[in-house]
């Protein structure tokens, strides 16, 4: 097991006490979202969504 994983790092925040959280190291961006073949919509606010045992080149420990 990585000690180094999402759940352990600073940045990442869980959604509601689960298994997936988002990454907060950099600053939300905008995103398009296909509704359908003609359609998409807007959502100004996000952070990648990740599961707890991932993890990535950017990570920083909780405990300093």
């Amino acid at each position: 097991m990585r000690s180094q994983r999402c759940d352990k790092c600073f940045y990442w925040s869980a959604m509601s006490g689960s298994y997936y959280g988002q990454c907060h190291r950099r600053a939300p961006a905008p995103i398009i979202v296909p509704i359908t073949d003609q359609e998409v919509e807007d959502r100004a606010v996000y952070w990648p969504e990740t599961n707890a045992e991932e993890f990535c080149g950017d990570w920083a420990s909780r405990v300093e």
